[in-house]
């Protein structure tokens, strides 16, 4: 019988040996699953984080876009507005044609003693009327003239007219249309 009662006792030391095994490997079972839990958690709380600071980037890529789009096309819209400004001088320029190289001429022959002169094309038959005594050439330019003083050339050209009264007068011009 004492055979029986050490088997017996081995047998519950074993069994107790094996239940406190068990229960040390669930008690780290349960550790690793809340650490798991704990971390995915973490991460899964990261990602939202991230997610949602790149999401307000790109609001704010798209505000940012959305405001230079906006200014663009007020900046193109008083582009076209000066433009227009000076189309309309321009034309006002070319309706006066006549009266205004005779006036500029008058001013200009008394400093140069010119030889020659270039012109448009399209004005090429009113200018031995404006210009008499000297050799007629054309030119392409949108009206006016130039005068050839051997190597001087004095530009009374349209659109040397237009680009100088433009760049003097650019900035109030703009102050009356926009404030």
């Amino acid at each position: 019988m004492s055979l029986e009662r050490l088997e017996q006792g081995i047998l519950r030391d074993a069994q107790k040996r094996a239940e406190h095994l068990i229960e040390e490997a669930e008690e780290q079972a349960r550790a690793l699953k809340a650490e798991a839990r704990k971390r995915v958690g973490e991460r899964k709380k990261a990602i939202t984080e991230q997610t949602a600071a790149e999401v307000e980037h790109i609001h704010l890529l798209q505000k940012t876009r959305a405001n230079m789009q906006a200014k663009q096309a007020i900046l193109l819209e008083k582009k076209r507005l000066v433009d227009e400004v000076y189309g309309r001088f321009a034309e006002r320029l070319e309706e006066q044609k006549k009266e205004i190289m005779k006036d500029l001429y008058d001013k200009v022959r008394k400093d140069v003693e010119a030889t020659q002169v270039y012109v448009n094309p399209a004005d090429a038959k009113l200018a031995p009327s404006l210009f008499k005594g000297l050799k007629v050439a054309t030119r392409p330019m949108t009206g006016g003239f130039i005068l050839e003083a051997g190597d001087q050339l004095v530009d009374c050209s349209f659109d040397t007219i237009l680009e100088t009264f433009r760049e003097r007068t650019i900035r109030q011009v703009s102050k009356e249309l926009f404030g």
